[in-house]
């Protein structure tokens, strides 16, 4: 979002003076310095109710504005972010101790972002209502996958996964590109299954790539085993 001035004019005479008396008037071009003062001159109560209706993205464009309106949108947890929050989240996943670990409003939006994509899994999945929990369909002979709501061309990312549940033959996590299957039939590792994708397997531990065993994962002489419920902290990558 740009903030905008829209100004000119002209000026006219009456019609019993000399044409020669007309003149416009030329009002200068608003620099970004005077859109910057300007700015910042609005009340926070008013940048409350302008920032309710738009979008993230345009948020992001409003921090860059000025400083005030930066340090109003870095306040993660103040009205504007709650309002977005509570019209993107289900009531359910807010009210549960599923986000309890998130402190603000602004961390909850970022996190049903990263969440699973309800538009890009198995026919088998299924994201529940408060749009963080996959349920596969107990189908005889398939293995299924879900992709998350948003990808990474670059950098290190981080996310935290709760399993739930016993493991059954296969179950991996990992990263994978666009390309890689969703779905395949038998109880086969997907995720690790060629080189669109690399996985972690939790039930024996192994890292998968290009259809071969890696390594051992993680790196550790007394890894973490299953239990009925697992908790991994932090699956990390660094795309290249």
């Amino acid at each position: 979002m740009e903030l905008l001035i829209e100004t000119g004019g002209r000026k006219l005479c009456s019609p019993s003076k000399s044409k020669n008396c007309c003149r416009e008037r030329k009002v200068p071009k608003p620099t970004g310095k005077m859109v910057e003062e300007i700015a910042a001159t609005l009340p926070d109560s008013a940048l409350e109710v302008i920032f309710s209706y738009l979008d993230l993205h345009d948020l992001r464009n409003c921090s860059l504005v000025c400083k005030k309106w930066y340090s109003f949108l870095n306040d993660e947890n103040n009205d504007v972010w709650r309002l977005h929050c509570v019209r993107k989240l289900a009531e359910e996943a807010l009210k549960s101790d599923l986000l309890s670990s998130v402190p603000t409003y602004k961390a909850k939006l970022r996190a049903f972002y990263h969440a699973w994509n309800p538009n890009d899994c198995s026919r088998n999945v299924y994201i529940k209502p408060n749009g963080f929990t996959l349920h596969r369909n107990p189908v005889a002979q398939s293995t299924d996958a879900s992709r998350g709501k948003i990808g990474f061309r670059h950098g290190r990312h981080a996310w935290e996964v709760i399993w739930e549940g016993p493991l059954g033959t296969v179950a991996v996590i990992g990263i994978a590109t666009k390309e890689a299957p969703l779905q395949c039939h038998g109880y086969v590792p997907l995720l690790g299954s060629d080189d669109q994708s690399w996985g972690w397997n939790l039930v024996d531990n192994h890292l998968l790539h290009n259809g071969d065993s890696q390594e051992n994962y993680p790196l550790l002489n007394n890894a973490p085993k299953y239990q009925d419920v697992f908790k991994f902290i932090i699956l990390m990558i660094n795309v290249r």
